[in-house]
């Protein structure tokens, strides 16, 4: 019995990567916006402009702050209209996670 728990163990990992890798490809769109819409535009708007403040930063060796950006303040870059609010938390979402990968 002990002579297989090893390869148990290998053939659980080996099967249960795929499932966990197949989720990284929709980190960028929260809550279901990857079908298009202001959802989608408002992330991919914000995460765009955080990556390139966080590349920016990095460079400057400015410390790790995404607060201070006028862009994260104001969330209104590429707002066309309907819930304002919305639009704002979306884009401060993806203005996040762009400034981390940046």
């Amino acid at each position: 019995m002990v002579r297989y728990l090893p390869a148990g163990l290998l053939a659980a990992l080996i099967f249960s990567t795929p499932a966990c890798a197949s989720q990284g490809a929709l980190y960028r769109y929260p809550n279901g916006a990857r079908g298009g819409g202001v959802d989608q535009r408002a992330y991919s708007t914000g995460y765009d402009e955080g990556r390139q403040r966080g590349e920016q930063d990095a460079r400057r060796g400015r410390n790790f702050d995404y607060q201070r950006h006028n862009d994260y303040r104001d969330a209104d870059s590429g707002y066309r209209g309907g819930d304002r609010s919305s639009y704002r938390s979306v884009f401060r979402q993806g203005f996040v996670a762009g400034y981390n990968d940046g």
